[in-house]
Order: C-alpha cells, then structure tokens, then sequence
C-alpha cells in the first residue's frame, strides 16, 4: 500500500437525484412527480386516463393508480 490517500469528491444533493430515475409517490390527495419527467400519464384502476401531460402534482382522491412517467409504469397509493 502506498503512502497516497485517495479522495472521493463529495456527491451533492443535484447529482444524487439526476442519477436516480424519476418516481411518483402518492400523498395525502394527490400523486407527486419526484425528478425530470417528460411525459407523465395518470390511470385508475379501471384502466381510465386521469392525467396527461408534463406534470409535477396530479390532485386526486384515495385509492389506487397506474402512473406511466416516461414510458415506465409504476402502481402509486393515494390516501
């Protein structure tokens, strides 16, 4: 082993998130967009079309959801 110390620069906060990919988390009444999204659908369970468009916050009543962000569909609980 070698004398030299190596260093890992510090991971700030905005290259965390530009990393990860972008999630929707359903909230007390409404679903939330966390990261950059493009394209952003919102469906009940029914298969019905909610929301559409490039949306940070969908407001919406308790229950169940698809949220198709950028392609990838992901199942959100709103309370």
């Amino acid at each position: 082993i070698s004398g030299k110390k190596t260093t890992t620069p510090p991971v700030g906060i905005e290259d965390a998130v530009a990393g990860e990919a972008v999630k929707a988390i359903g909230l007390d009444g409404r679903i939330a967009i966390i990261g950059e999204a493009a394209d952003v659908e919102v469906f009940n369970m029914g298969g019905a079309l909610i929301a559409k468009g490039n949306l940070n916050e969908v407001n919406c009543q308790a229950g169940a959801y698809i949220v198709k962000v950028d392609g990838e569909a992901q199942k959100v609980i709103v309370k």
